[in-house]
C-alpha cells in the first residue's frame, strides 16, 4: 500500500526514471542457483547500504531507489534520519518493509553512519549519502572482491559528478602513503563491518567532513589493501552548497587535525608524503599550463588549492614557500 504522503505527492516510491522495472516490489528472491561471481545465493554475503539523511527530502528517493535496484541478491537498505525537519522520515517510511528507518537527533554525518551500521546485519557496508546514487551493478561488482581477497579491506569505484558540474573520475588504487597525502577515492566505497568494529567506527568528533578519509587511514594502517573497480558505479551530486564544498574551504584545518590524530603515521612516512605532494603539484601545474585541465571539470580550481592546503598542513615552511613560488 502507498502511504498518504506518497499519494499526495503523486509519487510511486519504487519507480523513478532510470530504475523502472528493476525493483522486485517486495518479492523475495530465493533461487538457490542465483550466482554472483561464482558465489551461490546462500553463500553471498549481505551488503548493508546505509543512507544517513538530514533535510534531503528532495533527493532521498533517488538514493533509496538506487540502493533497492541493485543486481545483487543479498542487500538491505537502512535510512538514518539525523534530526531532519523536512519530510525525509515520511518519505523513507513510504517504502515499507523494504527499507529500515531509524531516527535520532541531529548528531552529524559520522554519528548517523555509525548508528546505521550498528543496526545493520550485513558483513559488508556501503555508506551512501542521501543526495547521491549508486548504479545497479555497484554491489555485484564490488562485493566479490572482498569475498575473494581477504587482504583487501576497501573497494572503491569510479564515479560520475552531476549537477552543478559534470565529469567522470576513475582513479587508480592509491598506495597507503598516497592516501595519507591526499584522499583520492569517494566516500561511497565498500568495506568490511569487521574492520569498522576493529577501528572503532567513524570518528563522531569530526563534524566538518573528511571522516571517510580518516576511516580509510585507520583501516589501511592495520594492513588492509584498497582495490579500485575501474568502472563508473557511483554518482555524486555536485551542488552549490554541500558538506563537501564546505569541507574544501576548511581543508587546511581538517588536514591538520588528521595530521595530529595520526602523527605517528605522518612522521614515519614524512619523506614519502613530501615527494607525493610535490609530484602531484608539479603534474597539475604541467597539465594546467598545457590547457589539459579546464575550469568546467572542477580540477582547475580544486586540485592546486587542495594540494597547497595539504602541503601547508604537512610540510615545513621552507617547502611551502617553494611551492608557492613555482
Amino acid at each position: 500500500q502507498l502511504c498518504r504522503h506518497c499519494l499526495s505527492r503523486n509519487r510511486l516510491p519504487s519507480v523513478t526514471p532510470g530504475y523502472r522495472g528493476r525493483l522486485q516490489w517486495g518479492r523475495i528472491r530465493t533461487l538457490a542457483k542465483k550466482t554472483v561471481s561464482g558465489m551461490s545465493f546462500n553463500e553471498t554475503p549481505r551488503v548493508s547500504v546505509i543512507i544517513p539523511c538530514h533535510n534531503h527530502a528532495t533527493y532521498l528517493p533517488e538514493a533509496i531507489e538506487s540502493a533497492l535496484a541493485q543486481d545483487y541478491p543479498s542487500t538491505e537498505v537502512i535510512v538514518v534520519d539525523d534530526g531532519s525537519t523536512d519530510e525525509s522520515c515520511a518519505i523513507a517510511n513510504c517504502y515499507g518493509a523494504r527499507v529500515a528507518v531509524f531516527q535520532q537527533g541531529n548528531k552529524g554525518l559520522a554519528a548517523a553512519r555509525n548508528a546505521g551500521i550498528r543496526a545493520a546485519s550485513g558483513e559488508f557496508i556501503l555508506c551512501l549519502d542521501a543526495d547521491d546514487r549508486i548504479l545497479p551493478a555497484f554491489c555485484k561488482s564490488t562485493a566479490p572482491v572482498l569475498v575473494d581477497n581477504p587482504h583487501v579491506g576497501i573497494v572503491a569505484t569510479g564515479w560520475r559528478v552531476f549537477g552543478e558540474r559534470n565529469y567522470t573520475v576513475v582513479p587508480r588504487a592509491p598506495s597507503f602513503v598516497e592516501q595519507l597525502a591526499i584522499n583520492s577515492i569517494c566516500c561511497s566505497s565498500l568495506f568490511r563491518r569487521s574492520d569498522w568494529e576493529r577501528v572503532g567506527g567513524f570518528d563522531e568528533s569530526m563534524h566538518d567532513g573528511f571522516e571517510d578519509w580518516d576511516l580509510w587511514i585507520r583501516i589501511r594502517s592495520g594492513g588492509r589493501e584498497l582495490y579500485v573497480v575501474p568502472e563508473v558505479l557511483f554518482e555524486y551530486r555536485r551542488k552549490v552548497s554541500s558538506m563537501v564544498a564546505e569541507s574544501f574551504h576548511r581543508s587546511e584545518e581538517i588536514v591538520r587535525f588528521l595530521h595530529a590524530k595520526h602523527a605517528d603515521l605522518y612522521v614515519k612516512h614524512f619523506d614519502e608524503i613530501h615527494i607525493v605532494l610535490l609530484s602531484i603539484y608539479h603534474k597539475v601545474r604541467t597539465l594546467w599550463t598545457r590547457g589539459e585541465i579546464v575550469e568546467k571539470n572542477g580540477w582547475k580550481d580544486m586540485v592546486p588549492a587542495r594540494v597547497k592546503y595539504l602541503a601547508k598542513a604537512l610540510l615545513p615552511n621552507s617547502v611551502v614557500e617553494y611551492i608557492a613560488s613555482i
